[in-house]
């Protein structure tokens, strides 16, 4: 391409200072060189030409030659790579030439070009056009032709390139027709009884791209010419004489490029895209003509004939010729499109938006005479457009279909605008003219479609495709507008007025939870300023903010809040700005700062206050003064709000307040330093992170860090390490991140600063003292740096918590990332050219891979967690790729490492595999990809291969030692499949070889080893099948998942599998099934790995592309071969974990096809789909269980692959999907043993449905789908209904969202009636008819009903009603009789169908009908006759009365009492068993009655009432009061009838809803107690009656009521009720018997005395001689009584603390000490008994002793007598333990034990500190006690110190089991326990000779280890997790001993004789954590025994030491 271009520098002599010289070098060896290398020497040539001001003769010619020179490489650039890098310099070319004379040059020299050009293209495209030819030759023809449209497109974005494009266009159009020729042939076929396979596989073919690419040019070519083509193209249509400069069209062109875009458009195969462009097309060429009149005429006839009359006026001669010649070709698409029934297509919907966007308004306006128009004036094409784009605005349901539609919508009101904005003519004529188009556009722009477009809108917005959301938005922007210029033009404000306040009023009626409401205020509000908004609601600014409460609301709302407070702000003074603060923003941003609710909180910072301080920086200070006022300050969030403030100011304006250093410690916006280290400790996450935050972040990049800061930093890191929040953990990370950052950039700053005056001529004294300060500060964060590392290297032990390795590692990470190994790396935006740095960029290199701190990385590899190890490899990852890793040296060293990865890899545990296989990953990388080492795999097992392997490459050798070892091991699974999967499991080593391949680069590699390459591949591939074979047929086994399969499915001899190498000899059925899952669990890892490998082969590795093709690894049959073995185990396997491990493979090779230019390849995946389905279409025999099993993957693979935004493949599935589940199939031959074509069909479809990514796409189906999955419950067959049942519930979702449960306060997750029926009003209709035919049903017999029918209410009853949410009421004819058929429903004989018809009603009636339709229901239904009609109206009048009472006006309400509620207390004799027998008709009417008279929200609240209206609000304060009145006669009614049926009526021998009526009597007389004293005589106790009562739960009910009000009613409460505490002093006796035969009621009892005796409320105290007795029926319960009732057991251990903590506080009283301690010692007891319970309830019991402990405040918070000390040194013990407990609710329980009680702190601490304050309090109060060193000695040693030896050995031998319980304790941290312990623990002279012994058997035996393996298995060993901490604690405790003056010199000599033993490289093969103590125990005995210090020794180490940290 560059050497082509030789022929410019014939003759010149290029120098290197010439401005010829980059031309040159481009042109000698630009095709060698790389994109980015052109790219870089272009942009040289343009800086170079575009300085040069001096325009010689000499310039110009070389100014013509880089013309020249860019546009011949831009003519062959196919790919258009450099494209817009040659077109920025053609155009500095042109410019410079536009100053000389020569400014025509260029363009003549490449006009010249690309005629000839042109020529050739023409002769080849005559040539395709008239030959057939081959695929191959038709895959190069393609390629061709794009190539010859892409170059039009890329000449015609400059202006140089424009200019020949318009000289040249009429043969360019030539060209265009001759291409349009060619895809006639190819494309355009007869579509009479085209199939859509065929249509699938044209609309996936290069012609589609072809055409696609034309249609785009050629829009381009019309826009940018067209005054030149319509004058022309007029003057052939109309036959006016015209004499053009350059001829561009003609009448044969035009008629030709007008057939095409006609087919194009109207083409069953066109994709939309194409039909969207060729549509515009077609419209511009026919408003070519000049008339308005014709224009129309021919738009109609053309398009439209239906529409005209026979009458011909507007006539041309020209275009009736092409009418006729269009007639036989274009005209028969148009005429097959209109024949079609459902015209609701994307072809006619595309001409809309095309006649809206590309005609004239004029051609728009002319009247069309109509067959179908009375007023024929009024009729117009622009009247039609609005017609039919509301038409499918309503009724589309394709969401492409859909952005067209409102796209059309959008310019149709754009232009309805324009005509208000234009001027009026001068002339009688042309006023008349516009006054009548005036007139017509007012008639299409009244206030109904004005209201009309704003309910589209309302419906619209929340539509889940962002697209359509969007258009929406631009819909009401232009509506504004137009309602603005219309009242501009009319003079009249009245409707513009009156526009804006609907539109107001519909959106603030809506729901505060409805992002509709906040996404379109934000639209509306700055078109019409805040006044007007705030004049509606004037506390809309407070209400919004109180939605923040929500997550997924909160982006949308601030969003709006910002934009609302930047316009009431905008050119305000700062006063009158701090006036609207305080007034709108200031009380409802501090009442969410100091919220009690977390999420609030959050969404305020994080969002609100952001957007605030944004738009005015002051609001920092009026929030923090605020804050700080009486009304905040003493809130329990106020700190946290104060940081939270100060933190998100810091990031957003910086920090104002703050210098370097401050010495008074205030910092910060005034926080003490102090405050923030409490905050560090304190429990609340959000203070503490908020802290770190405030340290961290800062706007100011380049601030260095203050010394305080660095110090708060190092504090804040080891309590807070081991958090369990993932949130919390991010945060750490992200904050650390700004701030090493910032630190990096400040010491970049400050070495600036030194280099500068170091390179300064004259240093003064300032100078000098400046540079020294500077020193110090970067010598302090050196060492700083240093501490920081060494910490997170020792925070990364192999025993480490995932949270502490995960956040040590990260750390690292992070310090690579800033610092970097090698190399700095630099800050963006700091500029090194004009820095004083050179040389020395930074002052210093941090150590970070340095020997000691791989070999740390290495053993964290064994925290099991894929995180920390994806972490690890990154660190790994960016070291230098030339050298090898420090310690790692030689080729023997990473053999060594490699012999324990094997080892490793053979483990059936993924868990210790998949670590191996992350160290194979790292060495290989390093070792054969990047250093080419010669790496051998040694096996220490009893498979030995031959190392001499073929290959001549490295990598080639090494992969083919692990082929060999993956032959050993398939050999070994062929003859014994169990013993291979206990010892030889194959998954291991194929993970190994595929993480290898995947780190391969093939492109190095390719050109020198290519055979080779293929070779290995192919032998790769041999394995991969010979190994699933093996697997297969456990993998596709009828029940693979079971314990034991079917002897019939499976090939071989189940007991082969299972018996053999069983280790005991009498293995029982048992063992065999656990054997069997062994051989599972491998079986289905060997089919993941493979099927990985498979996976990376077949999308890194390049594939044959053609015959021709020479540069592949695998050939065309292999890729072939390799989708075929996916396609067959996804249609085979059976076990879920294995299709699941095969599926993501086979989308990355389907995603490689579907993306490749190549067709061969590309067209692929549609013919697997095509199989798949046809498959599936054509076999009744596919028997796949678990929901078709592999089925549904081996389509949606394909489907999800597919990433163009025109989808063709998926609409394609899922019609085909539809159509085979719609199939009917004969009942007489159907066999439930097999899996019909319809199951896979509607398993495949729900699989689609619930595929989040496929959301937008699909949404145009759900409707079909819907209505199948009811059909489908009628079907006969099982299997049918049950996949039926499956696809509702997703189809549900997809329909209305899933309920979150954060969001249960709110209707953000439905949608209302009306929405629903826009958006599938096909589905409306469906249920509507179904409805109506179970209603008729249901008439004949009330016993049976449709299958499906169940499904349709519990769709209808999740919708919203429209009242809510204020839309328009349409007229809806199938409303009503939805409605008529649920009534109907009342009188179901199934309850579910009564109940579930009542809930679909409350969506269906309006709200104005509420009343009239319970008074219908009451007349017809409310008899005795029948009992089911009287249930089922009661429900449905009660669903109806809760959901729109609240929301109707009051007017409505009293319309409501004074009829509907007349008439229901007129039968309150249905209460009564006199009158009605039926109990649950009884128990509907009470619980009706409660609602309505015992629920007063619906009388106090109303959302449809007047906020701006003084008189309506007076007057529904009227109907309030009436209403209370009336209600409060009724209350009082009905209580004395439910009190006597409750407490009268009862009979023991129930009958069948006793318990419902009783249940609703005792909630409303608990309601009473609660609410309503005045309806109870003061001599009547309710309670004890209720406590009383004969029927358990009415006790159980009365009890949990008064534990709840109890609990949250306080002396200060408005809810507090005294007559209800005198009543309940009086029950305190009877509680306290604990007399109840239900355990139910008896815990509830129990559970009440605490909050009955240590009551503010009530102030009641028993007798110590009651409280004795109360404690002694605890103990007998607990020990005795209920000891299996779990609930009894977990109250009594609680109430058990609390009674003797009030009996201790009186011990005085009672006076006897042996039964305090007694008690204290059964109390005891008991709590150890049960937290030494292991049963599946030991948490909660974990919990209730929590409890127990917690009421005992007196007795931990005061010194006791010696006696008790035991016991609560026992307690501290047990909380020590709680501390670290797995339970998150236990840990924080204990928490605030220990600070509150133990400690006495004012704060609650985090739970790291409370461990270490316990411990130090622990100490503190028992030092003195021998037990309490034993204790502490105890828990040093988690394991059996007594059988070391055996436990490491067991630890090495191989495993042989795939599965092993989970280690309890997770978050518990041994070695920070250990490190706590030996803070407190003294040693004896016992503890020293038995702590020699155990350090001598720990000696003895990992010797034996390294004597048997190697020091590297060795260092292994020594890392595992278990093995770590228990070495360590024996030499951290012999380190303490050896300190103590206990210890003799005899002791010295033996650990001296030990480890002066120890080499060099012994010693090295121990982690680092433990070599440092080693060195310590050195260092301590050399001391002792000899004058030498050991420091002299210390080089002799590979290691540097540092002082070790302790970890918390």
């Amino acid at each position: 391409m560059f050497k082509e271009q030789s022929y410019l520098l014939q003759g010149i002599e290029v120098t290197k200072d010439s401005l010829l010289c980059h031309l040159n070098d481009l042109i000698t060896k630009g095709d060698t060189l790389t994109q980015t290398q052109q790219l870089n020497i272009i942009r040289f040539i343009v800086r170079d030409v575009s300085k040069k001001n001096d325009i010689t003769p000499e310039f110009i010619e070389i100014v013509k030659k880089y013309g020249e020179f860019s546009f011949n490489v831009l003519l062959m650039d196919i790919e258009g790579k450099n494209a817009k890098s040659l077109i920025q310099l053609i155009n500095i070319c042109q410019a410079k030439l536009n100053k000389t004379d020569n400014r025509e040059d260029l363009k003549q020299c490449c006009s010249e070009k690309y005629i000839k050009l042109i020529e050739k293209h023409f002769e080849f495209m005559n040539k395709v056009c008239h030959s057939e030819n081959n695929n191959n030759v038709e895959n190069k023809i393609d390629d061709k032709i794009n190539y010859i449209i892409q170059t039009v497109y890329k000449i015609n974005e400059f202006e140089v390139g424009s200019k020949i494009i318009t000289h040249n266009l009429k043969s360019i159009f030539k060209l265009f027709i001759s291409i349009f020729e060619y895809l006639q042939q190819h494309l355009f076929i007869d579509e009479t009884n085209i199939t859509s396979e065929k249509i699938l596989v044209l609309q996936l073919s290069k012609s589609m791209t072809i055409l696609e690419n034309t249609l785009k040019t050629l829009v381009i070519l019309y826009t940018r010419n067209q005054k030149l083509i319509k004058k022309e193209a007029d003057s052939i249509l109309s036959n006016i004489e015209y004499i053009p400069e350059i001829s561009v069209i003609d009448k044969d062109i035009y008629q030709q490029l007008l057939k095409y875009m006609l087919i194009a458009a109207y083409s069953k195969i066109s994709i939309n895209n194409c039909k969207y462009l060729s549509t515009m097309c077609s419209i511009i060429f026919l408003d070519y003509i000049s008339d308005p009149q014709c224009s129309s005429y021919y738009i109609l006839k053309l398009l439209y004939p239906k529409l005209l009359t026979g009458t011909e006026e507007n006539t041309l001669e020209a275009m009736e010729e092409i009418y006729k010649y269009l007639d036989s070709n274009a005209l028969a698409y148009i005429r097959a499109n209109n024949e079609i029934k459902n015209n609701l297509n994307f072809t006619n919907i595309s001409m809309i938006r095309a006649l809206i966007s590309n005609s004239r308004i004029e051609t728009l306006l002319v009247p069309i005479v109509s067959k179908n128009t009375e007023n024929n004036q009024n009729h117009t094409l622009f009247s039609y457009c609005l017609d039919e784009t509301n038409y499918y605005c309503e009724n589309s349901v394709e969401a492409s279909m859909k952005i067209v539609a409102f796209e059309s919508m959008k310019k149709w009101i754009e232009k309805a605008s324009e005509c208000y904005s234009r001027k009026q003519g001068s002339n009688s004529d042309q006023k008349e003219s516009s006054s009548i188009i005036y007139q017509q556009i007012d008639n299409y722009t009244s206030k109904d479609i004005c209201n009309k477009f704003i309910q589209f809108i309302l419906n619209n917005w929340s539509d889940p495709v962002d697209t359509i959301q969007q258009k929406v938005e631009a819909i009401l922007e232009v509506l504004l507008n137009l309602i603005l210029v219309k009242s501009q033009y009319k003079s009249s404000p009245e409707f513009y007025n009156d526009m804006i306040h609907d539109i107001y009023d519909k959106l603030l009626k809506l729901d505060y939870y409805n992002k509709t409401r906040y996404g379109l205020l934000s639209i509306v509000v700055p078109f019409t300023g805040v006044d007007q908004c705030l004049s509606i609601q004037p506390d809309i600014v407070t209400l919004s903010i109180n939605v923040l409460r929500m997550d997924t609301m909160a982006r949308i709302v601030t969003n709006f809040i910002g934009v609302f407070y930047g316009l009431q702000i905008k050119e305000k003074t700062d006063d009158e700005t701090k006036e609207i603060f305080d007034k709108y923003y200031a009380k409802p941003l501090c009442d969410s700062l100091t919220s009690s609710n977390q999420l609030l909180r959050k969404n305020v910072n994080i969002y609100l206050l952001t957007i605030l301080l944004k738009n005015n920086k002051n609001v920092f200070n009026q929030t923090i003064d605020k804050l700080k006022s009486d009304s905040y300050n003493k809130h329990e969030n106020y700190l946290s709000a104060i940081l939270a403030t100060i933190k998100t100011a810091s990031h957003v304006i910086g920090n104002k307040n703050k210098s370097t250093e401050i010495e008074d410690g205030k910092l910060f916006g005034g926080i003490d330093k102090e405050l923030l280290l409490q905050c560090f400790d304190m429990n609340s996450l959000n203070i503490r992170i908020d802290a770190f935050g405030l340290i961290c972040e800062n706007a100011k990049e380049f601030e260095f860090p203050t010394t305080t800061e660095l110090e708060l930093f190092r504090e804040f890191l080891p309590l807070n390490m081991h958090c369990a929040i993932p949130e919390f953990r991010q945060k750490i990370e992200s904050y650390a991140n700004k701030f090493l950052s910032r630190l990096r950039n400040g010491i970049l700053t400050a070495w600036k600063d030194i280099k500068k005056i170091e390179k300064k001529k004259r240093i003064t004294d300032d100078l000098t003292k400046k540079k020294e300060k500077l020193m110090v500060q970067i010598n302090h964060a050196e060492q700083w740096l240093n501490e920081l590392l060494e910490f997170c290297i020792q925070s990364i032990y192999p025993d480490a918590s995932y949270q502490r390795g995960s956040i040590g590692l990260h750390l690292i990470e992070i310090l690579i990332n800033v610092f970097g190994i090698t190399e700095i790396s630099l800050p963006s935006g700091f500029d090194i050219r004009k820095s004083a740095l050179t040389k020395e960029i930074f002052p210093f290199k941090l150590p970070i891979i340095t020997e000691r701190n791989v070999f740390a990385l290495i053993s964290a590899i064994n925290i099991p967690y894929d995180t920390t190890r994806q972490s690890i490899l990154n660190i790994f990852s960016k070291t230098e790729a030339d050298k090898p890793l420090p310690g790692i040296e030689t080729v023997e060293k990473v053999e060594e490492l490699l012999t324990y990865v094997l080892s490793k890899l053979n483990s059936p545990r993924a868990q210790d595999n998949d670590g191996a296989v992350l160290l194979g990953k790292i060495l290989t990388k390093k070792y054969i990809n990047q250093l080419n080492w010669d790496v051998k795999l040694i096996s220490k097992d009893e498979i030995n291969i031959d190392q001499n392997v073929e290959g001549e490459a490295v990598f080639i050798r090494f992969i083919r030692r692990i082929i060999s070892m993956i032959d050993e091991q398939i050999k070994i699974a062929k003859n014994n499949l169990l013993y291979a999967a206990k010892r030889y499991p194959m998954f291991g080593l194929f993970n190994f070889l595929n993480d290898f391949l995947i780190s391969l680069d093939y492109d190095k590699y390719k050109k020198d080893h290519l055979e080779e390459l293929r070779k290995v591949h192919k032998e790769i591939y041999e394995r991969i099948i010979n190994a699933n074979e093996i697997v297969l047929d456990i993998i596709q086994n009828s029940s693979p998942e079971g314990p034991m399969p079917d002897v019939s499915d499976i090939g071989v001899a189940i007991d082969e599998i299972v018996n053999e190498f069983d280790e005991s000899e009498d293995a029982d059925a048992t063992s065999k099934g656990k054997n069997f899952n062994v051989t599972l669990n491998c079986c289905w890892r060997v089919i993941k790995s493979t099927s990985q490998i498979l996976s990376t082969l077949l999308t890194k590795a390049p594939i044959q592309k053609n015959d021709d093709d020479k540069d592949y690894i695998l050939s065309y049959d292999q890729l072939i071969e390799g989708s075929n073995l996916y396609r067959n185990y996804l249609s085979t396997i059976r076990h879920y974990g294995a299709i699941i491990a095969i599926y993501p493979g086979y989308i990355q090779l389907c995603k490689k096809l579907l993306n490749s230019s190549q067709e061969v390849f590309s067209s692929l995946p549609q013919k697997w789909l095509e199989d798949s389905l046809n498959t599936i279409k054509n076999s009744n025999k596919i028997s796949i269980t678990r929901r078709s099993a592999g089925m549904p993957f081996l389509i949606l693979a394909i489907l999800l692959s597919e990433q163009t935004s025109n989808k063709v493949l998926l609409p394609h599935a899922l019609s085909n999907l539809i159509e085979i589940s719609r199939q009917p199939f004969d009942t007489e031959t159907y066999n439930e043993k097999c899996d019909l074509p319809q199951v896979h069909a509607m398993n495949i479809l729900r699989s689609i449905f619930r595929e989040s990514k496929l959301g937008e796409d699909i949404s145009a189906y759900v409707t079909d789908t819907m209505i199948l999955t009811l059909e489908g419950f009628k079907s006969p067959a099982w299997s049918i209904r049950n996949c039926a049942m499956m696809m509702f519930t997703t189809i549900l979702h997809r329909i209305i969202g899933s309920k979150k449960t954060r969001d249960d306060f709110s209707s953000v997750n439905f949608i209302t009636r009306s929405i629903f029926v826009s958006r599938y009003h096909n589905l409306y209709l469906y249920l509507s008819k179904l409805l109506n035919e179970a209603s008729a049903l249901m008439e004949k017999d009330s016993s049976h009903v449709q299958q499906e029918l169940f499904a349709v209410l519990v769709l209808l009853s999740r919708l919203q009603p429209n009242t809510k949410k204020s839309e328009i009421e349409t007229d809806d004819k199938d409303l009503t009789s939805i409605i008529k058929s649920l009534r109907s429903f009342a009188k179901c004989s199934i309850y579910q169908v009564r109940e579930a018809a009542a809930r679909s009603l409350v969506p269906m009636v309006s709200n104005n009908n509420i009343n009239q339709f319970c008074i219908d229901l009451i007349n017809d239904y409310w008899v005795l006759s029948n009992q089911n009609g009287l249930h089922g109206s009661i429900i449905q009048m009660k669903y109806l009365l809760k959901s729109h009472l609240i929301i109707g006006s009051y007017q409505m309400k009293k319309e409501f009492v004074d009829n509907v509620l007349f008439m229901i207390m007129e039968r309150i004799n249905l209460m009564s068993k006199d009158y009605n027998k039926c109990e649950l008709t009884r128990a509907e009417y009470i619980n009706l009655l409660n609602e309505i008279l015992f629920n007063e929200d619906w009388i106090n609240e109303s959302i449809s009432s007047s906020k701006e209206n003084p008189k309506e609000q007076e007057n529904d304060e009227e109907i309030k009061n009436y209403i209370h009145s009336k209600c409060a006669y009724y209350r009082k009614l009905a209580f004395e009838k439910i009190k006597d049926l409750l407490f009268n009526e009862y009979e023991y021998a129930q009958i069948m809803g006793t318990w419902y009526l009783r249940e609703h009597c005792t909630n409303i007389i608990m309601k009473v107690i609660l609410s309503y004293q005045e309806l109870i005589d003061p001599s009547e106790n309710l309670i004890k009656k209720l406590i009383k009562d004969p029927q358990f739960e009415v006790r159980q009910y009365t009890l949990q009521t008064l534990i709840k009000y109890l609990n949250e009613v306080t002396t200060k409460s408005d809810q507090r009720n005294e007559k209800l505490e005198e009543s309940l002093k009086d029950i305190i006796e009877e509680i306290i018997k604990l007399e109840d035969d239900k355990h139910e009621c008896l815990s509830l009892k129990i559970k009440i005395i605490p909050q009955l005796l240590d009551n503010s409320l009530l102030s009641y105290e028993l007798s110590p001689q009651k409280l004795c007795e109360l404690l002694n029926k605890l103990k007998e319960i607990v020990n005795v009584t209920y000891k299996k009732h779990l609930s009894v057991i977990i109250e009594s251990i609680i109430v058990y603390g609390f009674v003797l903590n009030k009996i201790y506080k009186i011990k005085d009283q009672i006076n006897d000490e042996a039964y305090i301690f007694d008690m204290m010692k059964s109390w005891f007891n008991i709590i150890n008994k049960y937290n030494n319970d292991n049963s599946t309830e030991s948490g909660a019991l974990s919990y209730s002793i929590c409890s127990s402990i917690a009421h005992m405040e007196f007795l931990l918070s005061h010194d006791v007598p010696e006696l008790l000390n035991e016991y609560i040194m026992k307690i501290y013990f047990i909380l020590i333990d709680y501390l670290q407990n797995d339970e998150s609710n236990i840990r924080d329980s204990v928490t605030r034990i220990v600070s509150k009680t133990i400690l006495q702190q004012n704060y609650i601490l985090s739970e790291s500190k409370a461990l270490v304050c316990l411990y130090e309090k622990m100490d503190e109060t028992f030092k003195n006690r021998n037990d309490y060193q034993a204790n502490m000695k105890k828990s040093l040693f988690y394991f059996d110190v007594d059988s070391i030896d055996q436990f490491i050995l067991n630890k090495i031998k191989p495993i042989k089991k795939s599965f092993f319980l989970e280690r309890p304790d997770i978050y518990k941290e041994n070695l920070i326990n250990v490190q706590n312990i030996i803070r407190y623990i003294n040693p004896t002279v016992d503890d020293i000779q038995r702590i020699v012994l155990l350090f001598k058997k720990l000696d003895s035996t990992l010797h034996n280890v390294q004597s048997e393996y190697s020091n590297s298995q060795l260092y292994q060993v020594i890392s595992d997790r278990d093995i770590f901490v228990m070495i360590y604690s024996i030499l951290i405790w012999l380190e303490k001993c050896l300190q103590s003056n206990e210890c003799n010199n005899e002791t010295f000599s033996e650990i001296n004789e030990i480890i002066s033993n120890w080499e060099k490289e012994y010693i090295e093969s121990f982690h680092s954590l433990l070599i440092e103590i080693i060195m310590s125990i050195k260092s301590i005995v050399y001391k002792k025994l000899t004058t030498v210090s050991i420091i002299n020794n210390e080089n002799n180490f590979k290691f540097n030491y540092v002082n070790r940290f302790f970890l918390n």
